[in-house]
Parts: C-alpha cells; sequence; structure tokens
C-alpha cells in the first residue's frame, strides 16, 4: 500500500494517482456519499451528498422529464468524492487546486465510465441539464439547511420543484440503500437500451424539456440530445 492508497468501505486498495472504472465499486460510492457531509458540515442539520444526488436526479426529471441518461448522470455526478472526498466550490476555485482538479475530472471519467454513462456525460445537452439541476439544488438545499444565508444573486427556483423540501424527503439512515437502489436501476435501464434497444413501451424520444420556453401551444421547448434514438442524428450529423 502506497501512500496514495485508500482503503474502501468494502476493503478495496484503490491508488488514487490511477483512476480506472476496474476499481469503481457501488458500495464503496454509497458508503461514502451517505456519510460525507454538504457545505463541509455547516448546516443546520446533517445532510449527506448522497442525499443531494438524489435530489439532483429527482430536480432533474421533474424539470426536464424521464430521459434515463440525464438520471444516471445526475446520480452520479459527485461520485468521485467518494474517493478524493468533497472539496467546497470555493476551495476548489483556488489556483493551488487546479491539480486536484485535475485528478477530480479524470475520476468522473472512471466513475461515469463504470456504469456506462461516459457518452451520457459527455453529452452537452445533458451536462447542460446536470448542471442545471445540480444549481437548483444548492438552492434549495440552503433554504432548508442554511436559512437562506449564502450570497448568491439570482436565487430563482423553478416553479417544478420549488416545493421540494429536503429535510422531509431524505433519512439519513435510508439514504444509501435508496441512493444505491437507484443508481443500480439506471444503470441497468441504460445498459438495457445499449444491449437490446428501448425497451417495448418506454418512450422512444429522450429530449430534453426546455426548463423555462415553451412552444406556441404550450408544451415546451425540446432539447434534442446526441443519445435520443429518435432525433439523435439532427445533433450528431
Amino acid at each position: 500500500m502506497n501512500d496514495t492508497t485508500i482503503c474502501t468501505y468494502t476493503g478495496n486498495h484503490v491508488d488514487l494517482s490511477a483512476p480506472s472504472p476496474e476499481v469503481v465499486n457501488l458500495d464503496d460510492i454509497a458508503s461514502s456519499l451517505g456519510k460525507l457531509a454538504r457545505f463541509n458540515g455547516h448546516t443546520s442539520a446533517f445532510y449527506s451528498v448522497a442525499s443531494h444526488s438524489l435530489l439532483v436526479a429527482i430536480i432533474a426529471e421533474r424539470v426536464f422529464g424521464g430521459n434515463p441518461y440525464l438520471r444516471l448522470v445526475a446520480l452520479l455526478h459527485d461520485g468521485a468524492e467518494a474517493y478524493l472526498g468533497d472539496a467546497c466550490s470555493p476551495v476548489r476555485r483556488l489556483s493551488a487546486f487546479a491539480p486536484f482538479n485535475a485528478l477530480m475530472a479524470e475520476w468522473e471519467k472512471a466513475v461515469f465510465s463504470a456504469f456506462g454513462a461516459d457518452r451520457a456525460a459527455a453529452d452537452d445537452a445533458i451536462k447542460r441539464a446536470a448542471k442545471f439541476a445540480d444549481w437548483q439544488a444548492l438552492l434549495i438545499e440552503e433554504r432548508a439547511y442554511m436559512g437562506g444565508r449564502l450570497i448568491i444573486e439570482d436565487k430563482t427556483i423553478h416553479p417544478a420543484v420549488n416545493h421540494l423540501d429536503p429535510e422531509t424527503m431524505f433519512a439519513p439512515v435510508s439514504t444509501v440503500g435508496v441512493f444505491k437502489d437507484a443508481v443500480t436501476s439506471a444503470a441497468a435501464y441504460v445498459r438495457r437500451i445499449g444491449e437490446k434497444g428501448i425497451p417495448a413501451g418506454d418512450p422512444h424520444c429522450f429530449c430534453l424539456r426546455h426548463p423555462y420556453e415553451k412552444q406556441t401551444n404550450g408544451d415546451p421547448v425540446m432539447i434534442v440530445t446526441s443519445l435520443c434514438p429518435s432525433h439523435g442524428a439532427e445533433v450528431t450529423a
């Protein structure tokens, strides 16, 4: 065991200097994220990164629609923190943290790849949607756990998710199991699509609803993703 190796929850020895999908383990991720505190613990009650990830996935679905790739990316967007820890955003903006950020990016790729979400995580529309859902989660969380004290110029929360309250949605004891089940289900669905095509009865359009813009008839404007089986060629052509 060298000085860049950690021992995980399941007993795996993982060299942090060598990110690889082969060493990524869902039990390790779920256990770690279920114990990691959001906002460096500066909250009125314990709130985990696992709960945050579940909230991001819920927001993504309610704002953008039921895109299975987006759901998986939303669930796993902080998965690399199970290995490198949760350095808060102000710390990661420091120039001294540039090497850490580069390593985090490599671990994020490894985690996404391990669960078949690498193509989805690279899709521009899905990346933007996941980032929006992550931002909305932060606003909802700081309202619930920090009394709205963060200095943020625009605290607008999308009406489809403005009612969400993580304090009543997630029980810390059960979050680890819920997170693990959610990732297992989402990854299996995405894998099934890749292997066998769209399962019977499932929607054939995985385009994303625009978070705010609507057509003249009131229907949401759709954002085409490269992974949509019906319209993806429009992006990749």
